[in-house]
């Protein structure tokens, strides 16, 4: 996601369908690309259209956001996420407060979706400072007896990647970099129905 807020709301909207599916974006919603505050804005609309339907999870830039945003120079990412912030008149108190209360995971009996999915070798996944916990891992998954759906990795060529030996999707497709979005839409059961990419739109790419 990255803040490409055009590409991100032409997938919801072509895509995603309210009546009957949930929607669930695993994280790095903001930094990089040029429309952090437009997306922020965008997810909490439609949390509040659909509050038992909407679920963004937290993605090692929120994490690192919270970390520094209040460390002027510290991390030129964070500074111009956070003036990107300011010029779009959010309240970066109740912000940092959405931003801190995003959670870990979202899970089924069937299906288990994060940032950064489950190393094999991890104790605590969801320790925030653990460099192969949810949010930080680039580390073989573990595979969970469930699919895994995950981003934080980016795919270099620009398609959704499975694992079958730890049954996990990684579905980061380089969209801040011009490649595309991709989404998936699945069974109550975690079966795969269809598999989505946007290209990412030119708006995106300023």
């Amino acid at each position: 996601m990255h803040g490409c807020y055009h590409t991100f709301a032409q997938l919801v909207e072509k895509y995603w369908n309210p009546e009957n599916e949930f929607l669930v974006q695993v994280g790095d919603l903001i930094s990089k690309g040029p429309y952090s505050a437009k997306c922020v804005k965008y997810a909490r609309r439609l949390q509040k259209k659909y509050p038992y339907q909407v679920f963004v999870l937290k993605g090692n830039h929120e994490d690192y956001y919270l970390k520094y945003h209040d460390l002027p120079k510290r991390s030129a990412s964070v500074d111009k996420t956070k003036k990107d912030f300011i010029k779009a008149e959010l309240n970066l108190k109740k912000l940092n407060t959405w931003l801190q209360n995003m959670p870990y995971k979202w899970e089924t009996p069937y299906m288990l979706l994060t940032h950064a999915g489950i190393s094999m070798s991890v104790k605590n996944p969801y320790s925030y400072t653990n460099p192969r916990g949810v949010l930080h891992n680039r580390s073989s998954l573990r595979n969970m007896g469930k699919v895994q759906i995950f981003g934080h990795m980016i795919q270099g060529n620009g398609k959704i990647d499975y694992s079958e030996l730890a049954n996990a999707w990684c579905i980061d497709t380089g969209a801040w970099l011009g490649q595309s979005l991709s989404a998936m839409r699945l069974t109550y059961e975690g079966k795969i129905l269809e598999t989505i990419q946007v290209k990412t739109l030119p708006e995106d790419l300023k």
